[in-house]
């Protein structure tokens, strides 16, 4: 109900605020455990998700968005679960675990699992290599991998700025990648590196971002063709 509410209150304003136009949201089904793996350039992606999908996204997300003091604390805390976001602590460790296994939850409940592979936003606009988490939680749920692309939201909110300005932003959501279950055994670095690539190129194609050659192979400055 909370969700319904902020998704009806706030998140028109958003779409108005960002300037939104969306692509492919019918990529994203209706009633089956989905992988939504995105490129992060800026704080607010995660808002701009939340609009660009007809199904709730759960997120995970540091828990210090759910311990702040005051009411700006508090107002962070409820929009933040509102919105989808879960509280897991990501200081390593065997409380690494709990993102995994918060995602497995969701995943096994039928329900959508945002993600960015690469870990954190990028610094310079620049997509890095991603993080082979996304590709162990598809093997082991079986769960179809939803690319999406992000432009413009670190325009609209520079690393740095809390408040962000208006500007236009896109959300390119691709086609799913299907991925058979696979036993946890039969699961090794080389198949999960090979998938993460195959995910961040789609996402690439789709972001328009320009990749870093030391993961990638192709020149720092040379942008992928728009057409591809």
């Amino acid at each position: 109900m909370f969700y319904r509410i902020i998704r009806l209150a706030v998140l028109p304003f958003f779409k108005w605020f960002f300037a939104i136009e969306i692509y492919g949201g019918f990529n994203i089904k209706k009633d089956n455990k989905v992988i939504l793996a995105s490129n992060h350039i800026a704080a607010a992606d995660s808002i701009v998700l939340a609009i660009a999908s007809h199904r709730k996204i759960h997120f995970i997300g540091k828990k210090e968005y759910f311990t702040g003091k005051g009411i700006k604390g508090k107002i962070i805390k409820y929009f933040m679960k509102g919105i989808g976001v879960i509280p897991v602590d990501r200081t390593g460790g065997q409380k690494s675990n709990q993102a995994l296994n918060t995602a497995l939850q969701v995943l096994n409940k039928n329900q959508l699992f945002g993600i960015y592979p690469e870990g954190t936003r990028s610094p310079d606009g620049i997509l890095y290599k991603g993080h082979t988490g996304v590709a162990r939680l598809a093997y082991l749920t079986g769960s179809p991998i939803v690319p999406v692309g992000i432009q413009g939201t670190n325009l609209a909110q520079p690393i740095g700025k809390t408040i962000p300005k208006r500007a236009k932003v896109i959300v390119r959501i691709g086609k799913p990648i299907i991925v058979e279950r696979v036993n946890q055994t039969d699961i090794n670095y080389d198949k999960l590196r090979q998938l993460t690539t195959r995910i961040m190129t789609e996402i690439s194609k789709l972001s328009k971002q320009t990749v870093n050659s030391k993961i990638y192979g192709i020149d720092r400055k040379t942008k992928l063709n728009k057409n591809e």
